[in-house]
């Protein structure tokens, strides 16, 4: 494994910047404060992890890769994403030093990743939680915060993009931990007899750029 990869996962690198500091201390205040909501999920019910963030080049491309590398079903799409656009130049360096190819990876639109009810939609802040939350109960889909399956919890994961390479290593780190947790939790539902499962999900094919 490459030096990149066995990088420490670093707060002050994930916050990048007095602002994404301040925010991310505020979320873990808030998180301490509701019900653990997010956490309260119908694991029977899994099929496909469904991550979201903001453009659909960082965060959620290397989370998507990374799961489907562990076996599970997944997709991706951005709150404001540019359709078609490659993932960030410096992302796609850091996970290929990680072991992800992210050079196929062409950035989604919500409308082009419909959501079903057996999706667990994994978004990266409370915000674009409370963003989806809507369409996700439309569809019948179950909403969570990636950060909150890994330790220390992370509520707000904040977006590696301009922030250079460091950022990029802790963030991807935190995606790893979280994606080990959530592979447990899913393979381990899905031997439950009352799941009554009808099959292992096939991961969506993409054909590379």
């Amino acid at each position: 494994m490459s030096e990149t990869a066995r990088a420490p996962v670093a707060g002050a690198e994930l916050c990048g910047g007095r602002a994404e500091r301040l925010r991310y201390v505020g979320y873990r205040v808030w998180y301490g404060l509701p019900p653990m909501r997010w956490r309260r999920l119908d694991w029977c019910r899994v099929r496909r992890l469904v991550f979201v963030c903001t453009g659909n080049i960082c965060r959620s491309p290397y989370a998507e890769a990374r799961c489907r590398e562990l076996g599970l079903a997944a997709s991706s799409f951005g709150i404001r994403a540019g359709a078609g656009t490659p993932a960030d130049a410096t992302g796609q360096r850091v996970a290929a030093g990680r072991g992800i190819d992210l050079t196929w990876h062409r950035a989604r639109a919500a409308s082009q990743v419909p959501l079903e009810r057996h999706d667990l939609v994994l978004c990266f802040t409370p915000a674009q939680a409370r963003a989806i939350r809507a369409s996700a109960r439309a569809a019948g889909a179950q909403v969570s915060l990636l950060g909150l399956w890994c330790r220390p919890i992370r509520p707000h994961l904040p977006d590696p993009f301009g922030h250079g390479p460091g950022a990029f290593v802790a963030c991807f780190g935190v995606i790893d931990e979280a994606l080990v947790a959530l592979h447990t939790k899913v393979s381990g539902a899905s031997g439950r007899p009352a799941c009554e499962r009808p099959g292992q999900p096939h991961p969506e094919s993409h054909s590379r750029a």
